[in-house]
């Protein structure tokens, strides 16, 4: 039953990307931002390559409310949550600009993430007669080829992709230090780069000033 239903939902999802992957994030309805921005963010907890277990709330959660593992890591976080798959091209292009914010903020309380479905959708769609899942490099691979630094989360079941209600990629959520969503993106342009890098610097700035 699990696999029917991922395989319903990356039918849908794939559908709306594979035609309007490169959509502006300006494009993106005013009631789908408002959807999400003030509301609490979904809590999750992925794999990393390593094996090891990544949580939202290691990283942020709800004023009133400790941090996962306090006496481990007692700093409230920003989060920028980045929905991801190396078939996706327009997915790849951002990865540069995120990859200069992440360096730009590196020596702040805020951690990049990227949610990866490349792997189950490669092994969803085995059969499909789009190259595009089965020639897309390993995510693994492709940031050490490019120099991208910012933590891999790998999703194996689409769980998170669902509970975030993603129908295409890329798309960004930015989190604050008491998990609530203060930003909602969805598609990239490269001709807006400038753009979107000032509006996103713009956006942390914000929160990382806040306690």
């Amino acid at each position: 039953m699990k696999k029917i239903q991922s395989l319903i939902f990356l039918g849908v999802f794939t559908a709306s990307i594979i035609h309007g992957q490169e959509e502006d994030a300006d494009s993106v309805a005013q009631s789908e931002r408002g959807k999400w921005v003030g509301k609490p963010a979904p809590v999750w907890s992925l794999k990393r390559p390593d094996g090891n277990n990544e949580f939202l709330q290691n990283w942020t959660a709800p004023l009133g409310r400790q941090l996962r593992k306090p006496m481990l890591q007692p700093d409230r976080h920003v989060i920028v949550l980045v929905f991801y798959g190396s078939w996706c091209p327009p997915c790849v292009k951002q990865l540069d600009p995120l990859e200069e914010l992440h360096q730009k903020y590196k020596d702040e309380k805020i951690k990049f993430f990227v949610v990866d479905n490349t792997e189950l959708a490669r092994r969803l769609y085995s059969d499909s007669e789009w190259e595009g899942f089965k020639n897309a490099p390993p995510t693994k691979d492709l940031f050490i080829e490019k120099g991208i630094t910012m933590a891999i989360l790998e999703e194996k079941n689409h769980f998170v992709f669902r509970k975030h209600e993603i129908d295409a990629i890329p798309t960004i959520f930015v989190i604050d230090k008491s998990q609530t969503i203060q930003d909602f993106q969805k598609g990239f342009t490269e001709e807006k780069i400038d753009e979107f890098k000032a509006g996103l610097s713009e956006i942390i700035d914000g929160l990382l000033a806040k306690q």
